[in-house]
C-alpha cells in the first residue's frame, strides 16, 4: 500500500510554474488552459493574473455511500500491510494531509472571479495567502462553495468514525496489491530503512527543514528558490514531486508564521538534526517553538 499522506485526495490541483507534465487526458484540463487564459488577458482580471496564482483546484463530489467503502477498503488493505498498526496510525499514513487540506479549505474566505466565457461549465472562486499568492477554486455554475464545505466536513466525520477494528475484508477477495513502483522498495526493503535520511522525516517536515535552511543560509542566494528545493530535494534523497514540496512549503511557512498552529510534536524532532547539519538554523526553530508552545498554552 503505497504512502498518502501527502496527498490530498478529495482535490484536483494543477500547480503553475511547475516542472512538470500535465496529464492532458484529464477532464478539466481545456477548462484549466480557458481559465488561464482568461485570467492573463480580460481587461478585470489586472489582480488576479496567472503568475500570482499558485495552483487551481478542481473540486468535485464522491456520493458519501461510495466513498465511505473506498475508505472501508482501504483500511482492510492498511490492517493486511499493518497488523499491528492503530486507527490514528492508518489515519495518519492514509488521509494525514487530505484532512489538513480541507479543512483549511472549510475555514477560509473566498472571493468570487467568475467564468472565462458564457457558455462555461465551472465558476472560479479565489483566496489569498500570506504569500501574496493566489489559488483558485472551480466548482459547477449550478453549486456553491458552502455546498463543498458541508460535503468535506462529512467526509472527515466518516474518516473520523471508520470502524477500524471491524473493517471489512478485501473485496471480491482481491489480493493484496504489492509497494507501488513509485517507492523503488519492497516492503522488506522500506521496514529496513525507515531510519534512513529520506525516511525519517513526513515531506512536510522536510519542507520545514528547507523553510528555516533557506532562511537561515539560502537567503542571499542569486539562485531561484524552485532550484534551490530541487537541490535539496536531490541531496536529502526525498521521495516526492516538486509540486508537492512546494505546496507543502508554503503550508509550513504558513502555520509557523501565521497561522501559529504548526504540530509541535513535528517540529521538536527537527532541532537534533538540524543541530548536526544545519547549525545555523537552531537559533531560529527554537524561537518559534517557543513562540508556538506559548501560543498552544503548552
Amino acid at each position: 500500500m503505497e504512502k498518502l499522506n501527502n496527498f490530498n485526495l478529495l482535490h484536483s490541483n494543477i500547480i503553475i510554474g511547475m516542472h512538470a507534465n500535465v496529464n492532458l487526458s484529464l477532464t478539466f484540463t481545456e477548462d484549466f488552459n480557458k481559465w488561464l487564459h482568461h485570467k492573463d488577458n480580460d481587461w478585470g482580471m489586472e489582480d488576479f493574473k496567472s503568475r500570482n496564482t499558485l495552483y487551481v483546484g478542481f473540486l468535485h463530489i464522491i456520493d458519501l455511500s461510495v466513498l465511505k467503502q473506498i475508505f472501508y477498503d482501504l483500511a482492510s488493505i492498511y490492517k493486511k500491510q499493518f497488523p499491528y498498526a492503530e486507527k490514528q496510525a492508518f489515519i495518519d499514513y492514509t488521509f494525514g494531509f487530505t484532512i489538513v487540506d480541507i479543512e483549511r479549505f472549510i475555514s477560509r474566505d473566498f472571493g468570487f472571479l467568475g467564468s472565462p466565457t458564457i457558455n462555461s461549465p465551472l465558476e472560479y472562486y479565489y483566496c489569498s495567502l500570506s504569500t501574496g499568492e493566489l489559488i483558485d477554486f472551480a466548482i459547477p455554475k449550478d453549486s456553491s462553495i458552502e455546498h463543498y464545505k458541508q460535503y468535506y466536513r462529512q467526509a472527515i466525520n466518516l474518516i473520523n468514525n471508520i470502524p477500524y477494528n471491524t473493517a471489512s475484508p478485501l473485496p471480491f477477495n482481491c489480493e493484496m496489491p504489492k509497494m507501488s513502483k513509485v517507492t523503488d522498495q519492497s516492503e522488506s526493503e522500506e521496514l529496513q530503512n525507515t531510519k534512513s535520511d529520506n525516511n525519517q522525516f513526513s515531506v512536510l517536515q522536510w519542507a520545514t527543514i528547507f523553510y528555516y535552511v533557506d532562511e537561515s543560509e539560502f537567503s542571499t542566494s542569486t539562485d531561484t528558490k524552485i532550484n534551490r528545493m530541487e537541490q535539496f530535494m536531490k541531496e536529502q534523497s526525498i521521495n516526492t514531486t516538486l509540486n508537492n514540496f512546494k505546496k507543502n512549503y508554503y503550508e509550513a511557512k504558513n502555520r509557523i508564521n501565521k497561522k501559529n498552529d504548526y504540530p509541535i510534536r513535528k517540529l521538536e524532532p527537527l532541532i537534533q538534526y538540524m543541530e548536526d547539519n544545519y547549525p545555523t538554523t537552531v537559533n531560529l526553530i527554537e524561537t518559534d517553538l517557543r513562540f508556538l508552545e506559548e501560543e498552544n498554552d503548552i
